[in-house]
This record gives C-alpha cells, structure tokens and sequence, in this order.
C-alpha cells in the first residue's frame, strides 16, 4: 500500500508528516544534517507517523530531497502537498 507524505507551506515555515517506514530508514540520517526535532505520533488508522515544523529555507531542502529521492523507492510513497491562503 502506497503511503502519504503530507506537506503543509505556510507564510515562513513548512510541516511535514511522514510515515514512520520512511523516517526510520531514510530521514532520520537526512534530518540530522539540519538540527530539526522529529515528533513521532500514533495514528489510529495509520499506524506511526513523523511530524516536523521547519523554517521554509530547511523545508524547501527537504522537499527537493524527496523530490529526488522517491522514484528510486517502487512507488511506496507519494506527496500531497498545501498551501495555506
């Protein structure tokens, strides 16, 4: 099953919401580089999830980051991605 990757852009900051498969393998080393405090959450439907609120600078990195490195994962993830108005 295909898992979400939720990015919310506000005014000056970004929030992530990854699943907790992707974090522990692949995020966990990325998000070190930044200094950034990960929050895991329990979803009652989803299972483990990962919130993050980062300056849009650091979240702009990461998205590219995703952007790049996602084809390469078979298609597990996708991104939804907002912006608030």
């Amino acid at each position: 099953m295909d898992e979400e990757i939720l990015i919310l852009e506000t005014g000056d900051k970004m929030y992530f919401n990854f699943p907790y498969t992707l974090f522990r393998k692949e995020l966990r080393k990325r998000l070190m580089d930044y200094n950034v405090e990960a929050k895991v959450t329990e979803n009652a439907l989803g299972g483990k999830r990962v919130e993050l609120i980062v300056d849009k600078q650091v979240g702009l990195e990461i998205k590219a980051w995703l952007a790049l490195r996602l084809p390469t994962m078979d298609g597990k993830y996708f991104i939804t991605e907002m912006e608030e108005v």
